[in-house]
């Protein structure tokens, strides 16, 4: 039916069902549109904060003051970056440590984004 040119409305919850199906969104919060835009301008709005990194060696980089929300797993780690952090000198530093595989700078979920605009409120 997309591809014939139909509109098709799909209502959930569930976030990561949306990410994959959807082109465009719109948000509702207790009865009221709170964002709305096709997912990659709604997307574009938020800042690429979270890094997945891949590596070997000493690890000693993920205790850069510019680095929240860390975990660690072997040879990898997920983190936020606060706020105005430079993701390209944690990049250089890192690697003045260990052999970098991944280092990947990724844009917030729509989960994330969801979150962040209702803040925190559930109906459920």
């Amino acid at each position: 039916m997309r591809s014939k040119g139909s509109t098709i409305l799909f209502s959930t919850h569930r976030m990561e069902q949306v990410e994959k199906l959807c082109d465009a969104i719109c948000l509702v919060d207790q009865g009221r549109s709170v964002l709305e835009g096709t997912m990659r301008a709604v997307k574009s709005r938020y800042a690429r904060d979270r890094v997945v990194v891949e590596y070997d060696g000493d690890a000693s980089f993920l205790t850069d003051p510019s680095i929240t929300e860390l975990r660690e797993f072997p040879g990898r780690a997920e983190f936020k970056l606060r706020n105005g952090a430079d993701g390209q000198a944690l990049l250089a530093s890192a690697a003045r440590h260990a052999r970098i595989f991944k280092f990947e700078m990724v844009e917030p979920s729509l989960e994330e984004i969801f979150i962040r605009t209702v803040g925190g409120r559930t109906n459920a």
